[in-house]
């Protein structure tokens, strides 16, 4: 969903409507505020699912408030190809440089008069599936490669349940990158930033009304360090009877050396992208 430069042009999708609203039990319990910036990442057993909201556009509307763009991707499933773009979709909402750069790259790809054109009915809202996928395909920020040089990455510590942490503690933000490469490989739950949540009983009663394990991580709040909730849920078997397993080693290689950046959120609109389906929301905040 975007908005466009009139005001009227308010808050409509891109292209197809995203096929299941697996947020909603975040966003519906106020967990997170997709107004603000946030990341949240869902997996379900067999796929991963990642949102992004508050990614800055350049753009601004016709009174001067500046547009935010919302991405959905669904559908990642194990693989090089999709582990990498989700560690990329992960980081570029942990990361100022890599948000901003993501943020550059789809206003190049959307600009404001096709945007507008989508929107307003009169033009075809038909290739921007082919368009995001070839944003994502582009290098757009620091994440996008492999392990920066300078040594072996220091290890994750999630050792599975639920948990809580500050998002601004490097060893909670590594914590966080390895349990969405847990959900990538198989696992159940959500991984997510809130820019509403900020006490320890608001955060135990939080996680305690979601199934399975889940992480948050505080935008703004009175945790200074990660704060366990709960054992880790049994490994679940995948597709083939394969059982879902992420060593440290294979969980270290998303882990940069350096996440050193606050976390940010934005918003966009909808998309098929081959088997992945991305959503692409404009949002003004």
């Amino acid at each position: 969903m975007t908005r466009g430069f009139p005001r009227r042009l308010d808050y409509r999708f891109l292209g197809a409507l995203p096929p299941a609203q697996w947020w909603a039990p975040l966003r519906d319990r106020e967990l997170v505020n997709l107004e603000r910036p946030e990341v949240v990442a869902y997996g379900g057993g067999t796929s991963l699912s990642v949102l992004l909201s508050g990614i800055p556009s350049g753009r601004r509307d016709v009174v001067g408030t500046p547009i935010r763009y919302l991405v959905v991707v669904d559908d990642l499933r194990e693989g090089e190809t999709d582990t990498l773009l989700a560690r990329r979709l992960v980081l570029a909402g942990l990361r100022d440089e890599d948000r901003l750069a993501f943020g550059r790259a789809l206003d190049a790809a959307f600009d404001e008069a096709t945007v507008d054109a989508m929107l307003s009915g009169t033009r075809d809202t038909a290739p921007v599936g082919d368009v995001v996928a070839e944003v994502l395909a582009k290098s757009w920020g620091a994440g996008d490669a492999g392990q920066p040089a300078g040594g072996p990455p220091m290890p994750a510590a999630d050792a599975g349940g639920s948990w809580a942490g500050p998002a601004d503690r490097e060893q909670a933000r590594r914590d966080f990158l390895a349990r969405v490469a847990a959900l990538a490989g198989g696992g159940h739950g959500f991984a997510f930033t809130s820019h509403s949540l900020a006490t320890k009983a608001g955060v135990t009663s939080a996680l305690a009304e979601l199934r399975g394990s889940n992480v948050v991580l505080l935008a703004d709040g009175e945790l200074t360090e990660v704060m366990r909730l709960g054992k880790a849920v049994a490994t679940v078997p995948r597709r083939r009877g394969e059982l879902t397993h992420r060593s440290p080693q294979q969980l270290a290689q998303w882990i940069p050396q350096q996440l050193t950046r606050p976390v940010v959120l934005a918003g966009t609109g909808g998309v098929l992208l081959t088997a992945i389906a991305v959503v692409l929301l404009v949002l003004l905040l």
